[in-house]
């Protein structure tokens, strides 16, 4: 029998049918979309190693290991359809237990979903033990001071954030989006319709405690627990949000939930590389600046470099001291001005 060989970008288009093969059937154990259909392959392929067993007719197995520091992480394993039965599975987890070997590696790791009850007693006729279970972000209200963070609904926020931001002068706030801005209320409501059904991105809606009126949203996405790696993206601050301290507070509960509620270890904020203001606010909340993707996507016609900034999960205590430092209700007068600047020590 053949051995896995090592992927490429080459075989890119190969891999992402092979995945969608593989993992569309879970769709409907889960009640979401499988986490291998959502990932961006030409990142992976960056960072990952793929490991590639050839069928007749095309790929029949592919493995996709992280190699950390502690561990090998195995990313994913999948069969093809047309090749379940014929060991293919088994072969490419031996294969992972060698290269762990190969590493010097002690320690194999695995995700897989709680609902998959045959996958986890496969793997444990293979000596994996359920080592913990983490949760999944889902629709759960977030409460502050100034703002609460609660699951987009249509019907309730919807023409909230339609009234504060339609028009010609509120053009700017969708530049950088991938949608928007809207004619009227009913191409807004289709979209956001569609928009609020989706587990990744998963769409909350940030609620004024002081009027309970919806002034704006923000999404989790590329939401990867077997990474421990989240993104908080898609965000529009219309202006009843702009420049409060609810904003920055909407900011901070998001964050504090992927760190201190899900245990994610990396939390993501990407923007068009022309943003400035993206790019400011990413520094001000203790992002550090990662690097920029180059011709990366073309959004609304037109190329995307994208920078990268991300919090990882020892730098949380230092953001998180900063944040709540600032939000402190002493650090106002009673105008509501500033006492001193947020300082989430953020690294250039």
């Amino acid at each position: 029998m053949s051995q896995p060989r090592r992927g490429g970008p080459e075989d890119r288009a190969e891999i992402e049918a092979l995945q969608r093969a593989a993992y569309a059937p879970n769709r409907a154990k889960l009640g979401v979309e499988p986490l291998p259909l959502l990932a961006d392959y030409a990142g992976l392929l960056e960072s990952h190693e793929f490991w590639l067993l050839d069928g007749d007719t095309g790929l029949s197995g592919a493995l996709v290991l992280e190699i950390r520091p502690e561990d090998l992480l195995i990313w994913s394993v999948a069969t093809s359809p047309d090749a379940r039965g014929q060991g293919v599975g088994n072969r490419l987890l031996a294969f992972a237990e060698a290269r762990a070997r190969e590493l010097g590696l002690l320690t194999l790791r695995l995700y897989t979903g709680e609902k998959l009850v045959d996958n986890i007693a496969w793997y444990g006729r293979h000596g994996y033990a359920i080592e913990r279970r983490e949760e999944l972000a889902d629709r759960v209200p977030l409460e502050g001071r100034y703002v609460e963070i609660v699951p987009f609904d249509l019907a309730a926020h919807g023409r909230d954030i339609y009234e504060l931001s339609a028009g010609a002068a509120n053009d700017g706030l969708w530049a950088y989006l991938g949608h928007g801005p809207f004619a009227d209320f009913e191409s807004f409501s289709a979209h956001y319709e569609a928009a609020a059904k989706k587990e990744d991105p998963l769409l909350f809606a940030i609620l004024d405690r002081a009027t309970g009126k919806a002034v704006g949203h923000a999404t989790y996405l590329r939401i990867a627990p077997q990474d421990r790696a989240i993104e908080v993206g898609n965000i529009l601050f219309t202006p009843a949000l702009q420049r409060t301290i609810g904003a920055t507070e909407a900011m901070y509960l998001m964050a504090r939930h992927a760190f201190d509620d899900l245990g994610y270890r990396r939390y993501e904020w990407k923007c068009n590389d022309l943003n400035a203001p993206s790019r400011r606010a990413a520094k001000r909340y203790g992002f550090r600046y990662e690097g920029t993707f180059r011709q990366h996507m073309i959004i609304k016609g037109r190329n995307r470099d994208t920078a990268w900034f991300s919090i990882l999960d020892h730098e949380w205590p230092r953001v998180k001291k900063g944040f709540e430092a600032w939000l402190d209700p002493a650090n106002f007068d009673a105008e509501g001005k500033q006492k001193t600047s947020l300082d989430c020590g953020a690294e250039t």
